[in-house]
């Protein structure tokens, strides 16, 4: 019995290094079961390069500064996706809509379908931010996908995770170039960046 209980144990603790080995290697297909385990499409910050190279299922476009860029279909929309890193560590995902918007309003559609999207995981947003180059539709939010289109409004709805922080940004930056994006950002890596920041902003001070 002591024997069958010895193997059991090694047995278990062979496979549970095994799990916590396979879990940063985790692609959006293999990941449906625990997605928890992940912060964005399957894979865990602070990944290096290499295993992105490797596991990520999309059509690899270019490696190009550094950032890896691919091409997928996400919720039926064509898009493109930028892995970014620091000192060979993922720390950023932006992915685009590359869609076609024969009508602008059907951008506003879209974003929609993706904060409800993120809501199911992330929960309510931290803020909606409204910015109005020019208000002359914002009585009519059946032409804000107009009011984007032109340049005159942008919308940015952020989400604060433990792990993860996440944006969804409709806009033009510049006019008749409309971007919808959502950005996933390792949320301590990012808090050690705006502190380091800080720390040498108040070296600079007299």
């Amino acid at each position: 019995m002591r024997v069958i209980l010895a193997l059991f144990l090694i047995v278990s603790v062979f496979c549970s290094i095994s799990y916590a080995q396979e879990i940063e290697k985790l692609t959006y297909e293999d990941a449906s079961e625990i997605l928890d385990q992940a912060d964005v499409r399957g894979f865990v910050w602070g990944l290096p390069r290499s295993i992105i190279l490797e596991e990520e299922k999309a059509i690899f476009v270019e490696e190009s500064n550094g950032a890896l860029f691919y091409v997928d279909t996400i919720r039926g929309i064509r898009s493109s996706i930028t892995y970014e890193f620091e000192d060979d560590k993922l720390y950023r995902v932006r992915i685009f809509s590359e869609k076609k918007y024969p009508r602008p309003q059907d951008r506003m559609e879209d974003l929609v379908k993706i904060k409800r999207d993120l809501v199911k995981r992330f929960g309510d947003p931290k803020e909606e931010k409204f910015e109005w180059l020019n208000d002359t539709d914002k009585k009519y939010p059946e032409s804000w996908g107009v009011a984007v289109y032109r340049g005159d409004l942008s919308i940015t709805i952020n989400w604060d995770g433990t792990r993860s922080d996440v944006s969804a940004y409709i806009g033009s930056y510049k006019p008749y170039k409309p971007v919808l994006l959502v950005t996933y950002e390792d949320a301590k890596a990012k808090k050690a960046k705006i502190e380091e920041k800080a720390a040498e902003d108040l070296k600079i001070l007299p």
